[in-house]
């Protein structure tokens, strides 16, 4: 699986905002397994489950 590292530049201050990081594409593929919750995701990673639901 190929990820990207996306930068979201705040307009205001020509810095960058957030990263999607590698381990957050892992967070994500993870919790879109069938059989998987995201709960279980979540507890396994130490992120709250509506983190990973948005």
């Amino acid at each position: 699986m190929a990820t990207r590292i996306i930068d979201v530049v705040d307009a205001a201050r020509g810095v960058p905002r957030r990263r999607f990081s590698e381990d957050k594409a892992r967070i994500a593929s993870e919790a879109m397994i069938p059989g998987a919750t995201v709960a279980e995701v979540g507890r396994r990673y130490g992120v709250c489950g509506s983190l990973i639901s948005r």
